[in-house]
């Protein structure tokens, strides 16, 4: 399954007097994981020390948002497991973490000559979003994610990778943008429309509400619109339509 429609990106530029050093990248490399540390994230794979003691020059950097477990209760100490407990602290959290937080993000470094004559580091950013790891991790289903929530969540990424992008000090060159936009298929209605038309307006209603809620898998409440249309129906009174017989 790609995630692709939900991972925002951008590329940005710091300009840089000398050439490419490692002692320039390492001094990049501690920006980066300040700035990020700030913001609640941890650097994945990578000793702390060797930030701290300029003795890191990398070209990727990835970042996971920071999620507090609490500890064991005495009682809980007894009946599970560190592991387990913590794994049950970790989904629970997760689970409670909002969906469009940006919770992983991956910088890509390079040194480039731009076309203006100026020189520096490049960097790409890529963001990806909670929900994504709930995904991934919990079994949420897409479905749920409606335009609207889709919307907020690139929005929120776009926005947080715009404001990295300024505490770095760097200028925009790309973006942010979502690599791929979410295209949604559009869903056969339940009712056709031919037939909507032909009925009263209280039953109609009804009928259209149904669809929306066929079309938003909301699977009860259509059944409740679909019962409701035909008790309307049955109150007015509807004559069915038969076809006539032709006369002799």
């Amino acid at each position: 399954m790609s995630f692709e429609n939900f991972v925002v990106r951008a590329k940005c530029f710091i300009p840089s007097s000398t050439d490419w050093t490692r002692e320039s990248l390492g001094a990049l490399n501690r920006r980066i994981a300040d700035r990020m540390e700030k913001r609640g994230y941890v650097a994945d794979h990578v000793d702390p020390r060797d930030l701290l003691f300029g003795q890191l020059s990398v070209l990727t950097m990835s970042f996971t948002y920071s999620i507090h477990v609490p500890k064991r209760s005495r009682i809980r100490r007894l009946t599970t497991s560190e592991s387990e407990a913590y794994q049950q602290g970790y989904f629970k959290a997760l689970r409670n973490l909002v969906d469009s937080h940006p919770f992983h993000l991956v910088f890509t470094i390079s040194f480039r000559d731009l076309k203006d004559g100026s020189k520096g580091f490049v960097i790409g950013i890529e963001s990806e979003p909670s929900v994504v790891a709930k995904i991934r991790q919990l079994n949420m289903k897409e479905d749920r994610i409606d335009d609207t929530m889709y919307h907020n969540i690139i929005w929120q990424n776009k926005r947080d990778i715009s404001e990295i992008i300024h505490n770095l000090g760097a200028g925009l060159l790309e973006g942010p943008e979502v690599i791929k936009t979410r295209v949604r298929s559009v869903p056969r209605p339940l009712i056709e429309a031919s037939l909507i038309g032909t009925m009263p307006g209280e039953v109609a209603a009804c009928l259209n509400e149904a669809n929306s809620c066929f079309a938003s898998n909301a699977a009860l409440a259509c059944s409740v619109m679909l019962r409701k249309s035909i008790e309307v129906a049955v109150t007015k009174k509807i004559p069915s339509r038969r076809p006539r017989r032709p006369s002799l």
